[in-house]
């Protein structure tokens, strides 16, 4: 069994050691999801970010993102309506540990990033806050290419300043594009 792990972990660092600074564009969309929230239901998101790896085993980016929540139904006084779920906007930047390169191969890694989030409704204030969130990551660069394929999920926390906190889990499919500079 040890065997096969340390196995697993060559492959996923497998050459990375060929990349030795890594800068990458991309696009990605995908699903916004409340956690524990009944004013919101899930919607679709899309954003862009930028990479930079100076080296194989870390890396940051900066990212933008546009999402919407589903809009929930309410009962009030035995009438059911539909509110606004909203849009949100987000602006933010990611620490990136791990297999992070952009070498050709799949690569494993975790971020870890804070964001300016700002969520509008109508009907209610805007709510603009700090965020900060945590995820894994998985990457498939294709040889040859420089195209990478990549599949994230991150769980982020908004402080509503009132001691609680907005809770998202976040899935994203996209595409990136590596410049590879050795």
């Amino acid at each position: 069994m040890r065997k096969f792990i340390a196995l697993i972990i060559f492959t996923l660092s497998a050459g990375q050691a060929l990349a030795l600074t890594d800068i990458s564009i991309g696009a990605f969309g995908g699903l916004n999801i409340p956690v524990a929230q009944e004013d919101a239901k899930t919607g679709n998101a899309f954003g862009l970010k930028a990479k930079f790896s100076p080296s194989p085993m870390i890396g940051g980016s900066i990212f933008y993102e546009n999402r919407a929540f589903g809009d929930p139904e309410i009962t009030v006084g035995g009438l059911t309506m539909s509110i606004d779920g909203g849009k949100v906007t987000s602006f933010g930047a990611e620490l990136l540990i791990g297999n992070v390169g952009g070498a050709a191969g799949p690569h494993f890694y975790w971020a870890l990033g804070i964001s300016n989030y700002q969520w509008k409704r109508d009907g209610f204030e805007d709510h603009t806050k700090v965020g900060y969130h945590l995820g894994p990551g998985f990457e498939l660069v294709l040889p040859a290419a420089n195209i990478g394929i990549e599949g994230r999920g991150k769980f982020e926390i908004v402080p509503t300043g009132s001691g609680g906190s907005r809770k998202n889990a976040l899935v994203f499919v996209g595409v990136n594009y590596h410049f590879g500079l050795l």
